[in-house]
C-alpha cells in the first residue's frame, strides 16, 4: 500500500491509458534502467556496492507488499537506511567519473521515496541535482536522459495555468530534442494532452493532431482516439444530445423529453473507486435541486447487473440507470468516446452539453444552469 506521490515520481512513467482502463504491461522502472547503465560503466565489484546493486535495493522498495500504510512506511524506512549505507560506500569509491552521476540520480529517486514516508530529502534540491546531471558531459548518456525525463515529469506536477504550461512545454521540447530516441518519450508526451486540455484548451486540437502523426504507434493511437473524442464533444456542443434506453428498473428514458431541465449524464461503475466516492455528493445535489428541475441519468459500465441494482438501492440513487453489461465495449460508452470514469456531463435546458467535467463544483454549476434562460 503506497502513497500516490510515490508512484507518480518514483516508478515507471505514466501510462497512456486512463484510470480504470485495462493497463499495458509495465515499463521498466527507473531503477531497472539504472541497472543497465551501471553495467556499461564498469563499476568496481566487491564490498563496495555498484549502482546496479543500489538500483536493486530501490527495486526492492518498489516491490514491497505489506498489509497497511504504517507497515509500508516502516519497511520503506528500513530499506532506505540500508540503501544509504551502501550509497555512502559507493560515493566514497566513485571519484569524479560517470559513476558519480549515476549515484546522484539514485539519490534523488531515494529522496522521492523518503518524502513519501514523511522524511526529508538528503540529496539536495532535486531540480538542481538533476539539471547538473543533464549538463554533465562525462555522465553516461542513459543517466543524463533519465535525469532529463525526470525533470519533465516532475515539472508537470507544478503546471496550474497557461503560463506555466508554456514553460513546461519548452522543457518537454528541449528533452525530446536532446534525447530523440528516449524509449519513454511517448509516455512523457502523453502528459501534454492532459495539461493542455486543463490549462489551454484552445491548443488541444493542434497538439493532439501533432501527436497523432507520431511514429510511435501507441502514442499515435492514443492521440487519434482523443481526436475522435474532440469531434464528439464539438458535435455535442453544437446540437442537443440524443439518448434513449430502457433503464435497469424498466423505466423508458428519452433525453429529448427532458428539454427545459438541467440534466447530468453520469458515466460510472460500481467497481470504480473514484465513482463511488462521488456518489454521496451527487445524491445530495440531486435531492436538493431535483424539485427545481435537475435530473440525472446514469450510464453504468458494470457487467454485473445484480451488483449495480444492489448499489443503486443502498446509495439511494433514485435516477434511471442505463445497463448494457458490456463494460467499456457498451454501445453508449463507445458512441460517446468514454475512455475513463467517472465522467460527468451537464446538459443545459436546450439539451446541449455545457460542461464535460461536472465533478468539480457540481451544485454550483447546476444552480447556475437552472437560473439561465
Amino acid at each position: 500500500m503506497k502513497p500516490l506521490a510515490f508512484f507518480l515520481l518514483a516508478s515507471a512513467p505514466l501510462t497512456l491509458l486512463p484510470l480504470h482502463a485495462a493497463a499495458p504491461a509495465e515499463a521498466a522502472t527507473p531503477a531497472a534502467e539504472e541497472k543497465a547503465d551501471a553495467k556499461k560503466e564498469g563499476v568496481k565489484t566487491g564490498a563496495v556496492p555498484t549502482p546496479e546493486d543500489l538500483a536493486a535495493k530501490l527495486d526492492e522498495i518498489d516491490e514491497l507488499e505489506v498489509p497497511d500504510a504504517d507497515a509500508w512506511t516502516k519497511a520503506v524506512k528500513k530499506k532506505l537506511a540500508e540503501f544509504e549505507t551502501g550509497l555512502a560506500a559507493a560515493e566514497a569509491a566513485a571519484g569524479d567519473g560517470p559513476v558519480k552521476h549515476a549515484l546522484k540520480l539514485l539519490s534523488v529517486q531515494a529522496d522521492l521515496m523518503r518524502e513519501a514516508t514523511g522524511g526529508k530529502a538528503t540529496a539536495g534540491d532535486p531540480e538542481t541535482v538533476l539539471s547538473g546531471i543533464v549538463a554533465a558531459k562525462e555522465a553516461d548518456a542513459g543517466v543524463r536522459r533519465h535525469a532529463s525525463r525526470m525533470l519533465v515529469e516532475m515539472g508537470s506536477q507544478g503546471v496550474d495555468d497557461a503560463a506555466k504550461l508554456a514553460v513546461w512545454q519548452k522543457r518537454l521540447a528541449d528533452h525530446l530534442a536532446a534525447f530523440p530516441d528516449d524509449p519513454e518519450g511517448p509516455d512523457v508526451q502523453s502528459l501534454e494532452i492532459d495539461l493542455v486540455e486543463a490549462h489551454a484548451p484552445d491548443q488541444l486540437k493542434g497538439v493532439v493532431e501533432r501527436l497523432a502523426a507520431s511514429k510511435n504507434e501507441q502514442l499515435a493511437e492514443f492521440a487519434k482516439s482523443k481526436l475522435a473524442e474532440i469531434k464528439v464533444m464539438d458535435e455535442l456542443k453544437a446540437k442537443p444530445l440524443e439518448l434513449k434506453f430502457t433503464a435497469v428498473d424498466g423505466r423508458e428514458v428519452d433525453v429529448e423529453k427532458l428539454r427545459g431541465k438541467v440534466v447530468l449524464i453520469d458515466f460510472w461503475a460500481t467497481w470504480c473507486g473514484p465513482c463511488m466516492q462521488e456518489v454521496p455528493n451527487v445524491v445530495k445535489t440531486f435531492e436538493k435541486l431535483h424539485e427545481k428541475g435537475f435530473e440525472i441519468i446514469g450510464v453504468s459500465l458494470d457487467e454485473d447487473k445484480a451488483a449495480l441494482e444492489k448499489t443503486v438501492k443502498k446509495m439511494k440513487m433514485t435516477w434511471p440507470q442505463s445497463f448494457e453489461g458490456k463494460g467499456w465495449e457498451g454501445a453508449t460508452a463507445k458512441r460517446f468516446g468514454i475512455t475513463g470514469i467517472p465522467t460527468m456531463w451537464l446538459l443545459d435546458k436546450q439539451g446541449k452539453v455545457s460542461d464535460f467535467d461536472a465533478r468539480e463544483g457540481l451544485e454550483e454549476k447546476v444552480t447556475k444552469l437552472l437560473g439561465a434562460e
